[in-house]
């Protein structure tokens, strides 16, 4: 399943023309959270059309990475995929959902393109957590 999802995210990041992790760094996290995370897969016809990956710490489940096809995104996989990883997160213990990153209105120039996955995040009815702006000092 590893090596499927792997595959199925660099495609997914050539498709989008965005950045991808590796199959290398994937691999070495799924190895590396094996006890503790798992893959959320859903097939078409027995071809992969969606995963996520979710990692577990300290009773904290964080949404870490997904992918999905064309077809996965027409039909709706990654709401099920969440719906899915949030309701098996609280079965195995966690009390959190991390839905990780979102659109920063506080700078409108980065990552436009996360708006429509922030909406979609919010449909969940989140409580956002906003951290301070890294700061940055140059010698």
């Amino acid at each position: 399943p590893q090596l499927v999802f792997t595959g199925c995210a660099l495609e997914i990041a050539k498709e989008k023309n965005i950045f991808g992790f590796s199959n290398h760094f994937l691999e070495t996290v799924m190895l590396k959270f094996a006890t503790s995370g798992w893959l959320v897969q859903a097939y078409t016809d027995d071809v992969l059309s969606g995963g996520m990956m979710v990692l577990i710490h300290d009773r904290v489940a964080s949404y870490f990475y997904t992918c999905s096809s064309r077809l996965g995104r027409s039909t709706h996989i990654p709401t099920g995929m969440a719906l899915h990883a949030m309701e098996y997160s609280q079965r195995e213990g966690a009390d959190i959902f991390d839905f990780c990153s979102v659109y920063d209105e506080r700078y409108p120039k980065d990552h436009p393109r996360w708006k429509g996955f922030t909406e979609f995040k919010s449909r969940f009815a989140p409580i956002s957590v906003y951290y301070p702006p890294t700061f940055s000092r140059w010698f």
